[in-house]
Parts: C-alpha cells; structure tokens; sequence
C-alpha cells in the first residue's frame, strides 16, 4: 500500500507540473501573439505617417522648384523615381523651347539643402548643371539637416494614425520618435534587437521608406519609434487570463492534495476497521468462552450437585452476559451515531445520584482494586440531558480510566461550574496518552496500540461516541494527558441557572 501511495503521488505531481507548464506556455504564447500583433499594427500605421510625411515634403520641394524656375525657363517638368528617392528635371528654354537638360537626376535631399529659399536660385542658367558646380564636394554636407523638425512631424502623423486605427491605448507608451542617417545608426542598432537607453528599458522599431527623402546623398534615413518596454501595456491586458489559469491552478493543486489526503484516511480508517474486527472478535470471544466453561462444568462436572460453585459459576456467567451487553449496546449507539438516528429525550437528572450509580456499577463488577473519590463542588444537583446516553457517556470515560490504570485504579470525579457550564472531571493515574495521539482519540475505531495486541481490550468506539453524545447536549469533551502520569477527561455542558 505504502508503494501505491507514493505512486499515486508521483503521478499527482507530474499531472500538476504539466498543468503549470501548459499554463505558462500559454500566458507566454499569448503575450507573444499580443506583442507581435501589436508590433505589426505599429508597423502598419507608421507606413501610412511616412506616407503621408512623403507626400508632403515631395509636394513642398515641387513647389518651391516651379516657383523659382519657371522665372528662367518656358516649361519645367518634374518627374520623380520614387524607387531611388530622386527627381528629374526637364527644363525647356523660352527662346529655342529646346530640352536644355532632360537626363540629370538629383537627389531630392539636395535640391532642398542647394535651395531652401527661392532668392539662392540663380536667375541666368540655361543648364542645371550648375547645381554641381555650385557644390563640388557635396560629402562635406554631412550634417543632417532639418532632422528635428522630421521627427516631430512624423510623431504627429504616428500618433494620428495610430488613433485612428484604434491603438490609441500605445501612445502613453511612445517614448520619442528619432530621425536619423542610416551611416550613423549606433551598432547595435544596425544589429537589431532591444534597445536600453534607460534603466526601465524600451523597445524600438526601425523603419525605411522609399519615400523618405535621404537628405545627404548617398545616405538614407531611418527612423526608429522607441517604446517603452512591451510587457507594459501587453502584460495588463493578460491580467484576466493569468488570474483565472492562476485560479484554475490553485483549485486543481487544492483539490489533488485534498484527494491523496482523502486516500490517506480512507487507508488509515481501512486499517482502524480492520483492528477493530480483531478487537471485537477477542472481546467477544472471551465472554463466550468463559459462559461456555461454566456451563460445561456444571454440566459434565456435578458441579450442579454443589450449591456453591453453581452459584459461584453462574455469577461468572452472568457478569460476562452483561459484558456482552455492554459490547453489543456500544457498537449500536455507534451505529446509530453514525447514521444520525439518535435523540435526545431531555429530563431533569440528579447529579450525584447518577454519579453513584456508575460508581457502584463498577465497583461491582470490576476485577482491579479499585479507589473511587467523588467530590460536588458545583453546588448544582440538577441538570438537564437525556439519562441513558449521557449516563453512557460518563461509564465510557470512567472504564477507561479503569481499565488504563494497571493493577489499582485510583480515579478522582469532580463537579465544578465554570463559565456557565457544568464540568465533570474524570482523573486517573494510569498509563497516560502520548501527545501525538491526543487529537486523534475521539475518531472511530482509533486504538493506542495498532493491530490485535492490546494490553487493554477494547472496541476503539467508546471514546468518539461520548464526543457525539456530548456536543448533541451541546457541550464539549477536551483531554489533558501525560505519559505514564495519567490522564483527565472534562466534560463541560452548559446549565440553567
């Protein structure tokens, strides 16, 4: 059984670390999906910022060029390759409406660095060369300009694509938006991966349009959003989802620990019935065997012809009936216990008179020396309890104390009042109960000893039939005990005064 048992447990455990596993996976799954939905919606709406950003810058260089070149030339044409972020101008003059320059492409970037304003466009050229000879060296535009004023129209756009595609629940979590030449992006962001630029930690995402203007050429720009961390605003909307799998779990290790100890018990009490039947069976096998030898001997050893050992065995005969009695009438109070039959036909009873009547009961029958003091302090004479199963209750505990205290028995039964109640104390100097055991004397069947040698006998039933009777008038039983100094049971029932 013991083998079985921590079998069983194994498989408890396992099943229970599978469910925290599958739990955990799930939450961590989950958060995942969150996490890369959400990076692919943020993804989305600053396609659509840099879209629009785009359309705008194009739209502004477009102006400013036919603004300052038509002054000079018939006809200005302004093509642009969106797929190298350029633009080609096709000028015609007014006098010969002659293509003074049809090929030349520039980088949008540097047309809008060469002219910010339209008084720097020289008003005497008949080619757009000069652009070049203007700058020879255009590397020493290394500075990105106007990078500031990108960063915050792009983070404008982004917010506003971002409400309008119902992810406004991100803004709180948008640390800065950053503009910058893809030549001089720190390593560890060419790289990819976190970046940590503050304790608390942030996310970011690198974006690269076609249509971004790329202000030195032939450098292109990038823009990073930084987030703060994601596990700040994916890990609260899993809250419900973690308390109910943390619910769940806990509910399922309560119930598998609840179980392996219902298992335990249930062996625990197989092993107690077992005894018992042990017990019972010796029990009764004694009386029997005993009324049995007494009437063999009367039979087949003229016993009958002697008046004096027929009186003498049929005295015998007649205590071990009664002991028989007393068995039987024990195991169907507890059965009837057990099954919620009993009731309780209240009356007025007298105190001392029941108590001397059980004093006398044993002294009668009992085979030790016996030594019983009976003292009233209570001042009460009267009580109200049912005079059968309570007088029963009080016999238990006074056999008990008998049969635990060896050869003499020297028992003391108080009544005193204390808050409201009547106690009865029922002392002894026997072999006392350990510790360990005392919690568990009042249960069913329970013993001492273990299996079917006892140095005392019994059923195991007495002890938990007067904690029923008991707390049926309303009171309870409690126990002090020490090894091989004794024992003392108190009742405590409360009275009218």
């Amino acid at each position: 059984m013991k083998k079985k048992l921590i079998g069983i447990s194994i498989v408890i455990a396992l099943v229970m670390l599978g469910i925290i596993y599958s739990q955990i996976d799930w939450v961590y799954r989950t958060n995942k999906a969150n996490v890369g939905k959400l990076s692919n919606d943020a993804d989305a709406a600053m396609i659509k910022a840099l879209k629009r950003y785009s359309e705008e810058v194009n739209s502004n260089i477009d102006s400013q060029l036919l603004a300052v070149l038509t002054s000079s030339y018939d006809t200005v044409t302004i093509e642009r390759n969106s797929s190298v972020d350029s633009v080609k101008i096709i000028l015609k003059d007014r006098e010969s409406l002659k293509s003074t320059q049809s090929t030349k492409s520039f980088p949008v970037g540097l047309i809008t660095v060469m002219f910010p304003n339209r008084e720097q466009l020289p008003a005497d050229t008949k080619t757009v060369g000069f652009l070049y000879n203007l700058f020879p060296n255009p590397d020493r535009l290394c500075k990105p300009y106007y990078f500031q004023a990108d960063s915050a129209k792009i983070t404008q756009y982004f917010k506003e694509e971002l409400t309008k595609s119902g992810m406004d629940m991100l803004l709180p979590h948008l640390q800065m938006i950053y503009v910058c030449s893809e030549g001089f992006l720190p390593e560890k962001f060419k790289k990819g991966g976190t970046a940590h630029p503050t304790a608390a930690g942030t996310a970011y995402h690198e974006y690269k349009s076609s249509n971004l203007a790329a202000y030195i050429a032939p450098d292109r720009r990038v823009v990073m959003a930084y987030f703060h961390s994601d596990s700040e605003y994916t890990w609260p909307r899993l809250r419900a989802h973690i308390a109910v799998s943390a619910l769940l779990i806990t509910i399922s290790i309560a119930s598998f620990i609840y179980l392996f100890f219902i298992i335990i018990r249930q062996k625990r009490l197989a092993e107690m019935k077992d005894d018992f039947i042990n017990n019972m069976t010796h029990e009764l096998k004694t009386p029997i065997a005993i009324i049995s030898a007494a009437v063999e001997g009367m039979q087949n050893f003229n016993a009958l012809d002697d008046k004096e050992k027929t009186k003498r065995y049929l005295e015998t005969s007649r205590k071990e009936l009664n002991r028989l009695n007393d068995l039987v009438t024990k195991v169907l109070h507890v059965a009837s216990y057990q099954k919620n039959d009993i009731q309780l036909f209240k009356e007025r009873i007298d105190i001392d008179e029941l108590m001397k009547e059980v004093i006398t009961s044993f002294e009668s029958h009992t085979d030790k020396a016996l030594n019983i003091r009976f003292e009233n302090t209570s001042n009460l004479n009267y009580l109200e309890a049912d005079p059968i199963h309570f007088r029963n209750a009080v016999s238990n505990l006074v056999d008990n104390a008998i049969k635990y205290s060896g050869e003499q028995a020297d028992l003391i039964i108080n009544c005193f009042t204390k808050d409201k109640c009547l106690n009865i104390s029922i002392a002894d100097k026997g072999i006392g109960i350990p510790s360990s055991q005392l919690n568990q004397i009042f249960e069913k069947f329970h013993r001492v000893s273990t299996g079917n040698l006892h140095n005392v006998k019994g059923t195991g039933l007495g002890l938990s039939y007067v904690k029923y009777v008991i707390e049926m008038h309303g009171g309870i039983v409690a126990v002090k005990s020490e090894l091989n100094k004794g024992s003392e049971f108190i009742i405590s029932i409360p009275y009218r005064a």
